[in-house]
C-alpha cells in the first residue's frame, strides 16, 4: 500500500521540468481535439426545465455533471457562444441549451423545455452589425437623456434645500425678535411694578409722617392747670395781686 502522504519523490537523472510541463501541454491538446472541444464541468441548472421524454421536472439551480462545447458562430464576431448539455436525472435524455449574449441569458436547443417561458422571446434572431449599432446609439441617447433628468432632479433637489435653508434662517430670525419684544416687555413690565412699589412706598412714608406731626401737635396743645381770680378775704392763700389758685 502506498504513502499517503509522500515525503520523498523520485526522480531520475535525466529530468527535466521544463519538458515535463510541455509534455503536459501536449496531452492537453491532444485530449481536447480528441473530444472535438467538449469539456466536462460541474455545472446549475440556470432555469427550471422539463424534459420532453419523461416530463420530468427539473428544479432551477440543480447541480450537474455536464458538458460544455464551444459553438462556431459569435455575438458580434467577438463573443463566444457556449453550449451546455445535461442529462435528465430520470430517463438520462440529453437536454442541451446555449448562451445567448444578446439578451444575457440561455436559449433551450433540445432534449427539454424551459418553464415559465412566455415573458421571453425564445426564438429570437442575432443582431446585425446594423441593428446592434442602432441600438447602442438610442441606448445613450437614452442614457444622456436619463442623466440630464437626473441632473435637473439634482438641481431642483438643491434648489429646495435652499429654500428650506433661507426659511429657517428666517424663522430664527423671527423667533429672536420675538424673544427679544418679550424680553422688553418683560422689562417694562418690571420697571413699571417698581415704581409702583416706589410710590406705594413714598405715599407710606409720607402718610406715616403726617401721622407722627398730627400725634406730636396734640401732645403740645394739651391745656395746663386752670386759674380762677377770686376776691380778697376768701380763704386759702392769697397772692399779691388778690388771685387765689383753685387748686
Amino acid at each position: 500500500m502506498s504513502e499517503r502522504k509522500v515525503i520523498n519523490k523520485y526522480y531520475p537523472p535525466d529530468f527535466d521540468p521544463l519538458q515535463a510541463e510541455r509534455d503536459l501541454k501536449k496531452a492537453n491538446k491532444s485530449l481536447k481535439k480528441r473530444s472535438n472541444g467538449v469539456v466536462t464541468i460541474r455545472l446549475m441548472t440556470p432555469f427550471s426545465i422539463r424534459c420532453l421524454k419523461c416530463d420530468e421536472y427539473i428544479p432551477q439551480s440543480k447541480k450537474f455533471n455536464g458538458k460544455k462545447e464551444v459553438l462556431n458562430e459569435k455575438y458580434l464576431d467577438t463573443f463566444k457562444m457556449y453550449r451546455l448539455r445535461i442529462r435528465c436525472p430520470r430517463c438520462s435524455n440529453y437536454i442541451a441549451f446555449r448562451t445567448d449574449p444578446q439578451s444575457s441569458d440561455y436559449v433551450m436547443e433540445f432534449g427539454g423545455i424551459r418553464n415559465y417561458a412566455g415573458r421571453l422571446e425564445e426564438n429570437k434572431s442575432l443582431e446585425t452589425v446594423d441593428q446592434t449599432l442602432d441600438r447602442l446609439v438610442k441606448e445613450h441617447d437614452d442614457d444622456r437623456q436619463r442623466a440630464e433628468d437626473k441632473m435637473q432632479v439634482l438641481e431642483e433637489r438643491l434648489s429646495k434645500l435652499q429654500r428650506e435653508q433661507e426659511g429657517d434662517q428666517q424663522l430664527v430670525a423671527l423667533k429672536n425678535s420675538r424673544a427679544q419684544q418679550q424680553r422688553k416687555a418683560d422689562n417694562m413690565l418690571y420697571e413699571s411694578e417698581e415704581s409702583q412699589d416706589e410710590e406705594l412706598n413714598r405715599l407710606a412714608e409720607k402718610a406715616f409722617e403726617n401721622r407722627k406731626s398730627a400725634t406730636s401737635t396734640m401732645k403740645i396743645s394739651k391745656p395746663s392747670k386752670k386759674i380762677k381770680r377770686t376776691a380778697g378775704g376768701h380763704s386759702g392763700s392769697p397772692s399779691a395781686l388778690g388771685i387765689r389758685i383753685k387748686r
